[in-house]
């Protein structure tokens, strides 16, 4: 009876616990439809935010033809928050703009729609994660893993990219490595690569072709000999490049024989060629960075090398390998290439150093976008950068003077300097200072297209103004003279009957002007020359001054004699008066004081431009000092010049050479034009 009791007991407690099971049981999602409309729309990284989070940034790609993983990685540097290729030996990166590209459209990106739910159709959408443990060598539908980790290292977003989708583009198949779905998303890929050249600043000189002004050329060879290595010089050539006349100059040129040096000038049969050097100084410009090799340590910026590196075998060998040999000298022990050695001279007084080392051949470790040249080859480079002081000549500063005498010969030296040339023209002449000819007071003027004016009457019947401005006092022997004068002088009158007539005959005035003034008036003797008039007023005004009276103002107006017959009017005629002592000492204390800051001025410049430069040299040896460069082998063979590309033979230019025929055009100019002598 206890028995049944209790099996009843217990079978209630079971009905009540399932009940209630039942009844908080969740929501069931039984239908994949019902989960694709879900996540359609949402972003596929919600708590991914704000792109300045990120403080590494990788990228895993498999690499079907080697049947191994290309894993890249670029990080913030925790010390210096500098941006690091740690995949390239912690490179410098210039990724600050590349990451946030790359990261940005993680942020919200929806998702468009489900493609899958299946695990087993990754691969047939290309999302396989290449990160996975279990990935087998040739497994295919790998995927390009992107993932994004924050300053705790933690991750903050992470994607598997795979195919394109068909017929819509920009459009991607994803899947988040925990997830089984497979989603379409709308994503730019391109931001995502490894090639190591799109995470750097690949201007390995940063230098532009027209700020080129000086090239230096190192021919030399390496040997290898029963003792290490020996040195084989073939020539050492200097030139500068002229911008304004756009040609190359020869500065030196040294060649030796049996390792003795002697300078050697051009021959008559001999000529600098312009071409090779103009593509050098291009190819400078165009010099790229493949990949970078870490140095080994004990290297110095400037390429010397200490103690510590000549002890270390192992660093020795890398040196060696690369092709660079130290060599023992008297400024310690330098390196040595043996592709030869090129400088390059910059009009900012910053000279480039290039050390080109052996070809490389082994295509080990480096990607497929490193190997873009047409060879396949590759050479090794070290760079270090030195001041040039040559362009920061001393400037020419002006002496004090120390003395009042000396202030004075300065400004003597000065006048004499400030004078204009005196024109060379045999059949110049001196200005005159003797008074003009009588016909110089009138300005002649010969027309043929107007009619002779009326003539005006004589001055005597003109009223005087007396308040009118007194002209300039023309000369005494002038035909300028006043109206009454000329009357009471019949001897000055003109001797021809026509000018009789005028001083006898005077014909009716001609109106008045409308403003007032005498109208102008034409006297004929040969030649019509135009009186320049006064200004007068009416009779009511002021009386008739007599016409034979000293006081009374000239009739006519004179006309300024030409330049250099007369002093200026304005001109001082009294002479300055002199100074004492005291004010000379006082000008000469201000002389000197402005002689010294012009000097200082131009010291001050020339130092500011030097220390920019030096400035300049340090940045670049910083980022110079721990690499080894690899460049194209194709841009190295135009900054390798060899003697017989740098001089050719002297033959004349091709226009010189085929002059044209009779009746054609010049060599280099267009049909019809044709230059005779």
């Amino acid at each position: 009876m206890n028995e049944g009791k209790t099996s009843a007991l217990f079978a209630a407690v079971a009905a009540v616990c399932l009940g209630l099971a039942w009844w908080s049981r969740p929501d069931a999602i039984t239908n994949e439809n019902d989960l694709k409309v879900e996540v359609t729309g949402q972003p596929v990284f919600a708590k991914f935010e704000d792109p300045n989070e990120a403080t590494s940034f990788q990228i895993v790609k498999y690499d079907d033809s080697l049947g191994q993983l290309d894993r890249f990685e670029v990080a913030k540097d925790k010390t210096s928050n500098m941006w690091k290729l740690p995949s390239y030996e912690d490179y410098p990166a210039d990724a600050a703009e590349q990451v946030r590209d790359a990261t940005t459209p993680l942020i919200s990106m929806p998702i468009l729609s489900v493609a899958s739910l299946d695990r087993g159709d990754h691969a047939l959408y290309g999302v396989v994660n290449p990160d996975d443990d279990k990935l087998s060598v040739g497994e295919s539908g790998v995927g390009k893993l992107v993932r994004v980790k924050g300053e705790a290292n933690q991750v903050l977003a992470e994607l598997v990219i795979g195919k394109a989708v068909d017929g819509a583009e920009g459009q991607h198949y994803v899947r988040v490595p925990t997830e089984d779905a497979t989603y379409i998303v709308e994503l730019n890929t391109e931001p995502f690569t490894t090639d190591f050249k799109k995470w750097i600043n690949q201007q390995l000189l940063e230098v532009r072709s027209f700020d080129i002004s000086t090239v230096g050329l190192r021919d030399y060879a390496i040997l290898p000999t029963q003792n290490g290595y020996g040195m084989s010089r073939n020539f050492d050539a200097d030139l500068t490049f002229d911008s304004a006349k756009n040609a190359w100059s020869l500065d030196r040129f040294i060649t030796y024989d049996q390792g003795k040096a002697s300078e050697t000038e051009l021959t008559a049969d001999e000529k600098l060629q312009d071409k090779p050097l103009n593509d050098l100084r291009n190819a400078v410009q165009d010099l790229e960075i493949v990949s970078v090799r870490r140095k080994p340590k004990g290297l110095a910026a400037d390429l010397k090398a200490d103690k510590s590196l000549m002890e270390n075998k192992e660093s020795l060998q890398s040196l060696v390998s690369q092709g660079f040999i130290p060599q023992e000298g008297v400024n310690g022990t330098e390196i040595f290439a043996t592709g030869g050695e090129t400088l390059v001279g910059t009009a900012a007084g910053v000279k480039y150093l290039l050390r080109f080392g052996e070809a490389v051949t082994d295509l080990s470790g480096v990607t497929e976008a490193e190997d873009d040249t047409s060879s396949g080859l590759r050479r090794y480079l070290l760079v270090s950068a030195v001041l040039d002081e040559s362009k920061f000549p001393v400037p020419d500063l002006e002496p004090l003077p120390e003395t009042v005498a000396d202030m004075q010969a300065r400004k003597e030296a000065q006048a004499k300097a400030a004078e204009p040339q005196q024109s060379a023209d045999p059949t110049a002449t001196e200005p005159s200072n003797t008074e003009p000819p009588a016909e110089a007071a009138t300005v002649e003027a010969e027309s043929t297209e107007q009619p002779p004016a009326p003539e005006e009457p004589p001055a005597t019947d003109a009223p005087a103004d007396e308040n009118a401005a007194p002209s300039q006092e023309a000369p005494a022997d002038s035909p300028a003279e006043t109206a009454d004068d000329e009357a009471d002088t019949p001897a000055e009158q003109p001797a021809d009957a026509d000018a009789d007539a005028d001083a006898t005959e005077p014909a009716e005035p001609d109106a008045p002007a409308a403003d007032g003034n005498e109208p102008t008036a034409l006297r004929s003797s040969g030649k019509r020359k135009l009186i320049v008039p006064v200004a007068f007023q009416s009779d009511e005004a002021a009386p008739a001054t007599p016409a034979d009276s000293e006081e009374a103002p000239a009739a006519t107006a004179e006309v300024p004699a030409t330049e250099g017959t007369q002093p200026p009017v304005d001109a001082p005629t009294a002479e300055e008066p002199a100074k004492t002592d005291e004010e000379l000492q006082e000008e000469l204390e201000f002389v000197r004081e402005q002689i010294a800051k012009e000097n200082q001025r131009k010291i001050d410049a020339r130092n500011e431009k030097m220390d920019a430069a030096r400035r300049r040299v340090q940045e670049l040896n910083a980022r110079f000092a721990d690499w080894y460069y690899v460049v194209s082998d194709e841009v190295y063979k135009k900054l390798k010049i060899s003697r017989d590309q740098l001089i050719g033979p002297n033959t004349p230019d091709e226009a010189q050479a085929m002059p044209a025929a009779p009746g054609q055009s010049s060599p280099g100019l267009p049909p019809g034009f044709n230059l005779q002598p």
